[in-house]
């Protein structure tokens, strides 16, 4: 526990000396404005005056609006969050994920001392998960993804945790239902948690040596219907569209999570923009393969010598069921996703156990010579990615490993910036170094709220409309798609790489 408890306050120092740092990203404001509303719906009860009350920022006539009884999020965590920062900065919403991200290496760090009982060997995949970066470096402003990586671990831990013990039924039903409840309406993938609870459940008693009896498992599937039952009640607890009318919703959900008929924009990917239709099946694959560290994946990798010897280890199954229930989810419905691995990152903490179950196994089974080179090399690896980080700050979500040569390598080829995060400090430049003001017309390739939000309001913005501004504020990918050439004024670089463009250029309206 001292181990994690120095790690700890290591992060929260990082935290707090950080937490200023990070850009508002796309989708900040929309979560916001979205909570703001959900806040305002449950203040009051349901009549057709509070519904379409103007107060709302989307109202339910709005087509793909966030209204409570429209939207097909819930938003739980954002709800909370927007509660803690009722002044509405960026900054503090940033630091509440902060704080709520410490969540993760928590749980990380609990799952592996239960398995372990050594404080030693529970500290490795939180050192492995404070590295991978495309998790961690989301935690500041991810208030989507984060939150359902942290529910549905700690799904998997309850899972794993039940296993071990043998808890009073009606409380092993009562917490799995919260748990699960939150997690699958955070992101409908979340409903294959259920897969894995299946799976893991005849594993257990097999690797037990139970013997399977037609009334034992119609005891398990009775007590999952129990399960299932109260998790739905939970989901539409906190879940408005889906709880005004369940049964028509709760399809519309389960489909819509396979096409997402929202959203139909350009990826772009292996140096070429691509619609939905025409995305690789490998898609996911390439990014896990190119924005893991090194090695992590060669732990995976080196667990094919030794997986018959790993097949007793409950935390090592469970965690390879998590990762191929759901890789076998993504390639038998296609799942429209973006933003490279941003839609998976639950995953990643699978990974992570994945991997440091495999270190454990060679620190405990390997010659003391041989993983003395071994621990040799990982410890380099890792203080590569730490360098890089640093450098990267405060975009460590855009980290590259040296199979791809990092954010150089990934440049022209692979999406960077994609959350806009960058527009902070390119926005600050301009409010520091020239003497813009609202007769000055900027227009915002991506984020533009946040454009208005770090110039406070210095500027007009011209949104939608470039053809009105003489400057614009571009990230690398928009600008290979609308191929500006005025005056470059500034650029916002990380390691000799262009995240973000300031230029100067005459109106052509």
């Amino acid at each position: 526990m001292k181990l994690l408890l120095i790690f700890l306050a290591i992060y929260f120092c990082f935290s707090f000396f950080t937490y200023k740092d990070y850009g508002a990203t796309g989708d900040e404001s929309t979560e916001r404005r979205a909570a703001q509303d959900l806040s305002r719906y449950l203040s009051s009860p349901t009549s057709y005056d509070s519904i379409i009350n103007y107060n709302y920022n989307d109202k339910i006539n709005v087509t793909f609006g966030h209204h409570p009884l429209v939207t097909k999020y819930q938003r739980s965590y954002q709800l909370i969050q927007n509660y803690f920062n009722f002044k509405g900065y960026y900054e503090w919403g940033h630091l509440f994920n902060l704080i709520f991200g410490s969540i993760l290496f928590v749980l990380t760090y609990c799952v592996f001392f239960i398995e372990y009982k050594s404080s030693k060997k529970a500290i490795i995949p939180v050192i492995f998960l404070a590295t991978c970066a495309r998790l961690s470096g989301d935690i500041p402003t991810n208030n989507k993804d984060v939150p359902f990586a942290t529910m549905y671990l700690a799904s998997v831990l309850l899972i794993y945790l039940f296993s071990k013990l043998e808890p009073n039924k009606y409380l092993k039903i009562l917490l799995l239902g919260i748990v699960f409840g939150i997690t699958q309406t955070f992101r409908a993938v979340g409903f294959s948690i259920y897969f894995v609870y299946i799976i893991y459940y005849f594993y257990n008693e097999f690797i037990e040596g139970r013997k399977f009896t037609v009334s034992k498992i119609a005891n398990f599937f009775l007590e999952l219907s129990i399960i299932v039952g109260f998790s739905l009640f939970i989901s539409m607890s906190i879940f408005p569209w889906l709880g005004s009318n369940f049964f028509a919703n709760f399809f519309n959900l389960l489909l819509d999570a396979k096409s997402f008929q929202n959203w139909d924009d350009t990826i772009f990917f292996a140096g070429k923009f691509l619609y939905k239709a025409d995305r690789p099946w490998y898609y996911l694959f390439t990014w896990i393969f190119i924005t893991t560290p090194v090695y992590i994946l060669a732990l995976m990798g080196s667990s094919v010598f030794f997986v018959k010897k790993l097949f007793r280890n409950k935390l090592f199954v469970i965690s390879t069921i998590s990762m191929f229930v759901n890789i076998c989810l993504y390639l038998a419905m296609h799942p429209v996703i973006y933003n490279g691995i941003r839609h998976f990152l639950f995953i990643l903490p699978m990974i992570v156990i994945f991997s440091g179950v495999v270190f454990v196994y060679l620190l405990e089974h390997v010659n003391k010579k041989i993983f003395r080179y071994i621990g040799i090399l990982i410890i380099l690896n890792i203080s590569l990615v730490v360098y890089d980080l640093y450098r990267l700050h405060p975009y460590e979500y855009i980290y590259f490993n040296e199979l791809i040569g990092g954010i150089r390598g990934a440049s022209g080829k692979y999406e960077l910036d994609y959350w806009g995060a960058s527009y902070k400090e390119a926005t600050e430049w301009i409010v520091k170094s020239t003497d813009l003001t609202q007769k000055d017309f900027i227009y915002a390739c991506n984020v533009d709220y946040a454009v208005d939000y770090y110039s406070g309001k210095k500027f007009f913005m011209t949104y939608g409309y470039p053809e009105y501004a003489n400057y614009t504020i571009c990230d690398s990918e928009n600008e290979m798609k609308r191929n500006y050439t005025g005056k470059i004024l500034y650029e916002v670089k990380r390691d000799g790489v262009i995240l973000n463009t300031v230029r100067e250029h005459e109106k052509t309206k």
